[in-house]
């Protein structure tokens, strides 16, 4: 162990002088041990550290072994205080190199503990970067318009979209792609499925949007919308329709970078929906004109909001079974009041009619603005580190 310098010279002055008085006036009047003077030989050959010698030296002198005679052979004048004063100085010494020794081990805890602050600071600071080289970008969506003959009406809507839209699922892939990145293709499918639904499927890693769900959509939005014109009853389904599109992609993003939620997984996809169409529609936003004299615009805000209607009728059909209780979904009419309630938290001023017609509880919509704000902050964190 290193000894504070200063004192290390220190200590070989004082033995210095000791040993040199034995020396000179204590040949026969001191009974030296045979210990003390093995301990003297290996403390100049550096076999045993300081502290065990200048141990032995105070025990000779606390025990009488360098007993001063004060007869023939008289002590010089001076000797008896000048040994008194080197003992308390070997004294002042031990007990500043066992103070040392105390404060080096607490100096060393105390870098150690740094060191494990610091590995564990990195390991957090590199987490996404780790994140961020186990996903390369290896791979692309892309849509797959599958023929029906029992939907035939809907698949070139789909396919080509209204009017001044065509090919908008494609545009909306292609922003993806330019977007994200993706260690494998994930195909989205637009087929027939025998049921009405919509889906991620985690083993074939595929997003699946069933034509009838669509053409429920597109009933439902007749219901709503019917007197405003067809145009717009085109323009709430492919609105809706993109809502859908989004939720699913939560669910794939989920599973392909391994992100951490907590709650419902459906919730969850309802929120990170909303986030995308209220955040980056306009990055994709395509215009759908319903007569010469007045064009739609496909914005965020409008999807968010006829998803929510559209889960309104949805709750005044349903046959509430303990199933429906049961299920990973959120009751229609909760999913219905949480995303009106997105939609006007990201925008009070283009959706304040949600909360002026009386769909919208004041209670719950003056606290949506820092839901929303809540729910863009926490997917900002997610996907950071998976943008190109």
């Amino acid at each position: 162990m290193r000894k504070p310098l200063v004192l290390t010279i220190v200590f070989v002055f004082a033995c210095g002088v000791t040993l040199s008085s034995i020396m000179a006036f204590a040949q026969e009047d001191y009974n030296i041990p045979a210990w003390i003077k093995n301990n003297a030989a290996w403390w100049s050959e550096g076999q045993i550290d300081d502290a065990s010698f200048v141990s032995g030296i105070k025990y000779m002198i606390e025990n009488g072994i360098m007993e001063i005679s004060q007869g023939d052979n008289q002590v010089p004048s001076g000797l008896y205080e000048e040994n008194q004063r080197l003992n308390s100085l070997l004294t002042e010494y031990q007990n500043a190199n066992d103070g040392f020794v105390k404060n080096e081990k607490a100096l060393y805890a105390e870098i150690n503990s740094l060191k494990a602050q610091l590995q564990a600071a990195q390991s957090t600071n590199t987490a996404g970067s780790s994140s961020v080289q186990k996903i390369q970008d290896k791979g692309d969506f892309y849509v797959v318009y599958v023929p029906s003959d029992n939907y035939s009406d809907y698949v070139p809507w789909v396919k080509n979209g209204m009017n001044n839209s065509p090919q908008f699922f494609d545009k909306a892939v292609d922003w993806l792609n330019q977007t994200f990145r993706l260690p494998y293709d994930v195909p989205i499918f637009f087929h027939e499925c025998g049921v009405t639904n919509a889906y991620y499927d985690r083993s074939a890693k595929e997003i699946v949007l069933c034509y009838e769900l669509i053409e429920d959509y597109y009933n439902k939005s007749y219901f709503m919308f019917s007197h405003v014109g067809d145009d717009y009853v085109g323009y709430a389904t492919l609105g809706a329709t993109d809502y859908v599109l989004y939720h699913e992609l939560a669910h794939a993003f989920i599973d392909i970078y391994d992100l951490k939620i907590t709650g419902l997984e459906e919730d969850v996809a309802d929120q990170f929906s909303a986030y995308m169409l209220e955040e980056f529609s306009g990055d994709v936003e395509p215009n759908i004109s319903s007569q010469p004299s007045g064009t739609y615009s496909l914005v965020g805000q409008d999807s968010i909001i006829f998803a929510a209607l559209i889960n309104k009728i949805s709750h005044s059909e349903a046959q509430f079974q303990p199933a429906v209780f049961a299920d990973t979904h959120s009751l229609n009419i909760q999913r219905f009041y949480n995303l009106a309630c997105y939609a006007y938290g990201s925008n009070t001023d283009y959706s304040g009619n949600i909360v002026e017609y009386g769909l919208l509880p004041e209670h719950r919509a003056q606290n949506c603005e820092r839901e929303y704000n809540q729910i863009a902050t926490a997917w900002d964190n997610l996907l950071v580190q998976f943008f190109k």
